[in-house]
């Protein structure tokens, strides 16, 4: 019999272990578990909680996704929904940033860079269930850092305060943790007195910026305090979701803080104003493929979804105080921004794995790459190196 050989996917984003324990572990001591006796197994346990609470993920879900902008934050009870939006969301909302700190640190080596420091202060502001946070702290672990993390976590929902300290402690996080129940414009003026110019200070905003669209006074006093925090060695981690209007309010962000002196270091291989804001239907946004747990993907069975691949605008912003000591990248590489497909011209009819061009950006304009540029199928957010010169769009 002749022998064949199955292929085997890969994934561009698979998280570690300990983040994937640790929420589920989250998950089984923030949901009332019934149908199941007090020694039933982890496994049981947790199976149990998907049954009984798949039906307010996909309530939650098909809310947050058909008018998310026009929602008020964390609908109805948030202590009710706790155990719902961390099985629905945070988990997913982790590979995402995984995804962008991964590709950050392979192309300016944050994680070298972090230990030349006497610490790390980390604020996550609106953190919701702690997704971004969590997830930059194991990273910053998995990549060896040595110099010790403090955290300082913000929301309106104490409920969700709870179950971010719940996911560090089951984590093993060790150091400080400071919270605070404000809203955000509360809290610009406390953040900014506890940033330091021997430590590395990293603000998260995880799927915030958003909600501060139409809240004037909130995004002021951000500004203010940006202009503040880039006196100092400081990062901005943006993740919003990659849809046209979120995605576009994210880059408009980018825009501004650039202007007031920042440098855009993820998608991005240049800090000027970004070109796909020219055109009003063009958004910029990255994908990944992600190594689902078992127990999200028997979640999406009944979502009728499928994670495995992942979207999500975000971009890392650095004062210039730190960006002059991460590596650069490579002269020649461009962002992949989009893959328009190419028709001929008289049947309109085109062949996907053939004939594409990508769009890329090259910082200050964007151009159209061939695909055999790379030899392999890029996802959006990631480099191509292409020594031919690419045409202009």
């Amino acid at each position: 019999m002749k022998k064949t050989h199955n292929k085997v996917q890969t994934h561009e984003t698979a998280l570690p272990g300990e983040l994937i324990s640790s929420w589920e572990s989250s998950i089984i001591e923030s949901a009332r578990i019934r149908g199941t006796s007090r020694d039933a197994s982890h496994k049981e346990k947790l199976a149990a909680i998907v049954r009984a609470e798949r039906s307010n993920v996909k309530s939650l879900w098909e809310a947050f996704t058909t008018d998310r902008q026009n929602l008020p934050r964390y609908l109805l009870d948030p202590k009710k929904q706790t155990a719902s939006y961390l099985l629905g969301f945070h988990l997913p909302n982790c590979a995402r940033a995984w995804n962008l700190l991964n590709r950050f640190d392979r192309r300016h080596g944050l994680s070298k860079e972090a230990n030349n420091y006497s610490g790390i202060n980390i604020f996550d502001l609106g953190c919701g269930t702690g997704a971004v946070g969590q997830s930059l702290v194991s990273f910053l672990k998995h990549k060896k850092v040595k110099a010790p993390i403090d955290v300082s976590l913000v929301d309106t929902q104490g409920p969700f305060l709870d179950a971010t300290r719940l996911g560090f402690k089951n984590m093993g996080f060790e150091g400080q943790i400071r919270s605070k129940k404000a809203r955000l414009e509360g809290c610009f003026d406390m953040v900014a007195s506890q940033l330091k110019k021997d430590k590395l200070n990293i603000v998260v905003l995880g799927y915030v910026w958003n909600e501060l669209q139409n809240n004037p006074k909130a995004q002021r006093k951000f500004h203010e305090f940006a202009m503040e925090a880039s006196l100092y060695p400081t990062m901005f981690l943006v993740l919003e979701p990659a849809n046209q209007h979120l995605a576009r309010s994210a880059m408009e962000l980018r825009d501004d803080m650039v202007m007031a002196g920042y440098k855009s270091l993820y998608p991005c291989i240049m800090s000027k104003p970004c070109p796909m804001l020219e055109k009003p239907k063009d958004w910029c946004y990255s994908e990944t493929t992600w190594k689902l747990p078992k127990t999200i993907s028997d979640l999406d069975r009944y979502l009728d979804l499928n994670r495995s691949k992942l979207k999500y605008a975000g971009y890392v912003l650095s004062s210039e105080m730190l960006a002059e000591k991460l590596a650069e990248i490579p002269e020649g590489e461009y962002t992949v921004v989009g893959r328009p497909t190419m028709q001929d011209k008289h049947t309109k009819k085109f062949d996907y794995k053939k004939d594409f061009e990508y769009l890329i950006c090259k910082g200050e304009s964007l151009a159209k790459a061939p695909s055999n540029a790379a030899p392999k199928l890029l996802s959006r957010g990631t480099l191509l190196f292409d020594k031919k010169k690419p045409k202009k769009s």
